[in-house]
């Protein structure tokens, strides 16, 4: 009963991901004016999970990361719209969900820095932006009952892990998740993980030649840094193909 369970709560988290996914597409080709926007979307939502081998093999473990990508993918939609309530509850909820919390604060991180070559009022917001979701993340925490074992197990072993991952440790055992940049290319996801780079690499050299008076500017070095930096770190962390 508790493994049928666990297989129907899975599957009810994975559509959810997936109706995210396409309703976040769907609003985006619509406001661009795109020709049937309703069917790219759909095709963009089933590329997303079979653009990846390992990616659909992550998407499929019951494990509670597919609830972490609808946080994450909410926190975006908040960081952008400038919703200050839920920038500090989104965190908050965030912390008992998963225990690799430290993700959500990556994305304010790099709204934060965007901002730096964005106007002053777009650097003023990311600094505010920035301290709620330290606020939601640090309240999320001590609220947990087991804070001591959250903080040791969600921050302790995972950066441990990567340290051992980057200095490629031979005496303390690294996960399979971690890899090696060079490990990289002898994997059969390399084409398209280059061919992902070439297209984000662009796209952020666009964006930053944009005036600092359009005001999509900011929006678009956020995402496109963001992407740049899980592109990055999943050359040496292999859980960052879920936030890739």
């Amino acid at each position: 009963c508790i493994i049928r369970g666990s297989q129907v709560y899975h599957s009810l988290i994975l559509s959810l991901l997936a109706v995210l996914v396409y309703t976040i597409c769907l609003r985006i080709l619509k406001r661009a004016l795109v020709v049937n926007p309703e069917i790219i979307s759909a095709c963009l939502t089933v590329l997303m999970f079979l653009i990846s081998r390992q990616y659909n093999h992550r998407m499929l473990l019951e494990r509670p990361i597919t609830l972490s990508l609808i946080f994450v993918g909410v926190f975006l939609y908040v960081l952008i719209r400038k919703k200050n309530y839920w920038i500090f509850l989104v965190p908050l909820i965030y912390v008992f969900t998963y225990s690799v919390t430290f993700m959500i604060i990556i994305p304010a991180g790099i709204y934060f820095l965007s901002g730096l070559l964005s106007n002053k009022e777009d650097f003023r917001y990311g600094i505010k932006a920035l301290w709620l979701s330290f606020a939601g993340l640090a309240t999320g925490i001590v609220l947990r009952p087991d804070s001591y074992n959250y903080l040791l197990n969600a921050y302790g072993s995972h950066f441990l892990s990567i340290y051992q991952s980057l200095t490629e440790s031979m005496y303390v055992f690294i996960p399979d998740e971690f890899s090696s940049t060079y490990e990289l290319l002898e994997h059969s996801y390399s084409l398209w993980y280059l061919a992902f780079g070439i297209i984000f690499v662009s796209l952020f050299i666009k964006s930053l030649l944009i005036s600092k008076t359009d005001p999509d500017k900011r929006n678009l070095l956020f995402l496109n840094a963001t992407t740049l930096f899980f592109i990055a770190l999943y050359a040496v962390f292999f859980r960052a193909i879920d936030y890739l």
